[in-house]
């Protein structure tokens, strides 16, 4: 078996129902990718799942709503409008019919948006078994992506999909170990039995169609990551990774005083107190954590980073926090690629590196993707 020609795509002509589905989202060289094409993807990726929950939550609201403050509705469009850049009326009206939006769509968006954000209580047991219609999960995840402006840190998965088909990247021939490579991903995904697979495709949204395709171009993008993050590849690109790899054990301390927490610093270090003992008495708040060099703040990561086990560290001011905080390196690990968390970022580094060439050649964005990325 071969992989399908990714040209086959059948493009039908948008009706006023399903317009959004058929609407291009980005295109490779001149093959678009419309809206269903990039469902079905999220959909074989376990990425639509949390959008449902999501509209199930909606669902909820809408058999139960709570009552909403004019105050925080207006609050929440005056935050939408600032962070997307709308100054006046005008501005956001033209914005909304740019992206196939109406001010009812903003609206609604904006209400459900505070009711979820106020609502206390889970969603009722009879709202998460609800089955929505497919064309409606579309909408409004339309709808939510936009105002929200999700596009940048979801789209990304599926193009280097659809690039590594499209370009035909695979320098080797295809190797249809990967089709079940892919195959076996997607059952744990999912947490499906091989025998559940058909049952679970003709509940789908969008995959029960599109299944074979889906499978077939994540096989040539795990055949195209396999090549490029090979063991010599993922050696070289550690060291230059090394520092920001480091895991970390700690004990953080935070005041809201300078003064209160250099004078726990002097108990800890004159006085031989445990740091949580010192916190405690100064009203602080202590926590211990362990993470990669990366994953932290610039600065607490630069200071444990030149610290040595057991170092106590002065006073830091956290940036635009107002908090003040001790940090007690307990150990630091040095990465290794037997580390398989090590490994794991070490790989997806050089997988996200070799694309940034092809996502700015080969990538066409429509007139508001190119506003909503720069």
């Amino acid at each position: 078996m071969t992989p399908a020609d990714p040209h086959s795509a059948v493009h039908t002509a948008p009706t006023e129902r399903d317009a959004p589905l058929c609407n291009p989202i980005f295109a490779v060289n001149e093959r678009a990718y419309t809206w269903r094409e990039v469902l079905s993807a999220w959909e074989f990726l376990g990425m639509l799942e949390p959008h449902v929950e999501r509209l199930t939550e909606g669902e909820a609201l809408r058999l139960a709503p709570p009552p909403v403050d004019d105050e925080a509705l207006q609050e929440a469009l005056t935050e939408l409008r600032y962070e997307l850049n709308l100054i006046t009326a005008e501005e956001t009206e033209a914005w909304l019919a740019e992206r196939d939006l109406s001010l009812d769509d903003l609206q609604e968006y904006l209400l459900r948006h505070v009711q979820l954000e106020t609502l206390a209580s889970t969603a009722p047991s009879h709202a998460r078994t609800c089955r929505f219609d497919a064309e409606c999960l579309a909408q409004t995840l339309w709808r939510d992506l936009h105002l929200a402006n999700s596009w940048p840190e979801l789209l990304p998965p599926v193009m280097r999909r659809c690039l590594v088909q499209q370009l035909n990247l695979n320098e080797q021939s295809f190797d249809e170990q990967w089709l079940e490579a892919a195959r076996e991903s997607l059952l744990r995904r999912h947490q499906l039995d091989p025998a559940e697979l058909r049952k679970w495709l003709d509940r789908s949204y969008f995959l029960r169609e599109t299944f074979q395709r889906e499978l077939e171009r994540e096989a040539l993008y795990r055949q195209y990551c396999q090549q490029i993050a090979a063991a010599d590849a993922c050696r070289r690109h550690l060291s230059a990774m090394r520092p920001q790899l480091y895991r970390v054990e700690y004990e953080a301390a935070s005041f809201h005083d300078y003064d209160i927490a250099r004078e726990a610093y002097l108990c800890v270090t004159m006085d031989a107190d445990t740091l949580a003992e010192v916190t405690v008495r100064a009203g602080g708040s202590h926590v211990e954590g362990e993470a990669f060099i990366e994953d932290l703040p610039v600065d607490v990561g630069q200071y444990l980073l030149s610290a040595q086990p057991g170092e106590l560290m002065r006073p830091i001011a956290l940036a635009d926090e107002g908090t003040f905080v001790l940090l007690l390196l307990r150990h630091k690990h040095e990465p290794a690629m037997n580390d398989e968390a090590v490994a794991e970022r070490v790989r997806a580094s050089i997988i996200e590196k070799s694309f940034e060439y092809y996502l700015q050649r080969d990538i066409r964005w429509p007139r508001w993707q190119l506003i909503n990325k720069h």
